[in-house]
């Protein structure tokens, strides 16, 4: 395929360009963590200096990479934290590196914002000008999926997917499911393990995640409940529903970012994100995103629903961006987790709280005309398409370095794997149905 760029993606998800196999490679594990309150960076960037090739840690902070010689050099780098270089010689034993990162000096607290500030809400409707201008915008990405789900600490499913993405400037328009893999728990005789899927995760991390609003903003789970119309912070009319608050800046590689924060004022008359961004104002672009839905007005299932009631759900989203050479915004990764409390219906006593986390990582871009939508698979679930696609096995060794798994990871799988829990791996067999 002509005209197909890769880049060394701030997440970490990097072509390995080597002709030396893994099998000669030393694993290198390690944990990235904030030196003040010892909490976990996930996606923070492990790049081998020298060379274009490196990693990015997952949900907990932790990250595998081989090394193909050592000693190696390698910087770890966050947004928003000074980054650290580390260096590992033959002669190091450690089994497990602690890295631990400072946050950039910046004036940054934790301010209630209550006011208006002129400077703050003047960039984020620059921030959407700029946006709105660009919305012809188009660019081809090829991304890796993950999601996990626990009933409360119990592991209860894994999906995987490479998606072909049609994306711009506002989200992702289409998607193309090119392999996908799944494991669900299934409860045996002696088995007392929650049994939930959330089959539908994906659709919240494509269709209906964007970056900014013109009209209504909608949020759906199940195709059978009615859709939620919520607020989003970079919109026209962001005076009428949010507060904005310029609360840091700092340098960093020629870029003068500044800090963010936003809440919806009081009595919005619907649902409305809350959280911060991180804005370039070299040429007021977008680095990265987090927003935050708590508002008891949402609702993703009936409420009552298979025996159980459920809410409090909280949903929170965090994006990062790669900037072109035209500085554009081309989505780099995208989290989402969605976590709520599960009632017993009859007495309505607390069972359990479940967590569903995803994690969307680009690792190429091309150019959009080689996107092939002759394969959309919109019309229904992902997990749903993913069982009409043959596993290839040979797909995934040839992008196991993408995937990247982590030994605790690797052993979640190996326990679904045994049990007999991987759908598609194993045609046949028992599955759960999601929801």
């Amino acid at each position: 395929m002509k005209n197909i760029h890769c880049f060394l993606l701030y997440t970490g998800v990097i072509l390995i360009i080597s002709n030396v196999t893994l099998s000669q490679s030393k694993m290198i594990h390690g944990i990235v963590v904030d030196s003040d309150n010892k909490t976990p960076l996930p996606l923070a960037n492990i790049q081998v200096i020298n060379n274009n090739f490196g990693t990015s840690t997952n949900f907990a902070g932790e990250f595998s990479i081989a090394a193909p010689n050592l000693p190696l050099v390698f910087k770890i780098s966050y947004v928003g934290y000074s980054p650290e270089v580390v260096s590992i010689s033959e002669d190091d034993t450690s089994t497990i590196l602690h890295i631990y990162l400072k946050q950039k000096p910046i004036q940054l607290s934790e301010v209630e914002i209550k006011a208006q500030d002129t400077v703050a809400i003047n960039l984020v409707k620059k921030l959407f000008n700029k946006l709105e201008n660009e919305q012809d915008y188009r660019y081809g990405a090829k991304a890796f999926y993950r999601q996990y789900g626990l009933g409360d600490t119990t592991y209860t499913e894994i999906i995987e997917m490479f998606f072909n993405l049609l994306a711009g400037n506002n989200g992702i328009i289409n998607k193309v499911i090119e392999q996908g893999r799944y494991a669900m728990a299934r409860r045996t005789a002696n088995d007392t393990t929650p049994l939930f899927s959330v089959t539908n995760l994906s659709d919240l991390s494509t269709k209906y995640f964007v970056l900014y609003q013109e009209n209504d903003s909608f949020l759906s789970f199940l195709p059978f409940v009615k859709k939620t119309s919520v607020y989003r912070p970079i919109r026209k009319d962001i005076e009428e529903l949010y507060y904005f608050k310029l609360v840091g800046s700092y340098e960093t590689d020629g870029k003068n970012i500044a800090i963010i924060s936003f809440v919806p004022k009081p009595g919005v008359d619907k649902p409305a994100f809350s959280g911060s961004m991180y804005i370039d104002l070299k040429n007021l672009t977008l680095i990265s995103i987090k927003e935050t839905l708590d508002d008891p007005r949402i609702n993703f299932f009936p409420s009552e629903f298979r025996g159980y009631y459920r809410g409090n759900y909280v949903l929170i989203y965090k994006a990062g961006f790669d900037i072109d050479k035209q500085g554009k915004n081309k989505l780099s990764f995208l989290e989402t987790k969605l976590t709520f409390k599960e009632y017993n219906h009859t007495n309505k006593n607390y069972e359990r709280l479940w967590t569903f986390r995803s994690l969307l990582k680009v690792f190429e871009y091309y150019d959009e005309k080689y996107f092939n939508d002759k394969r959309a698979q919109n019309e229904q679930s992902d997990i749903a398409n993913v069982k009409n696609i043959r596993y290839n096995h040979k797909f995934w060794q040839k992008y196991s370095f993408i995937i990247n798994e982590i030994p605790i990871e690797d052993n979640i799988r190996t326990s679904f794997i045994s049990r007999g829990f991987y759908g598609n791996l194993f045609p046949g067999g028992i599955q759960v149905k999601g929801y």
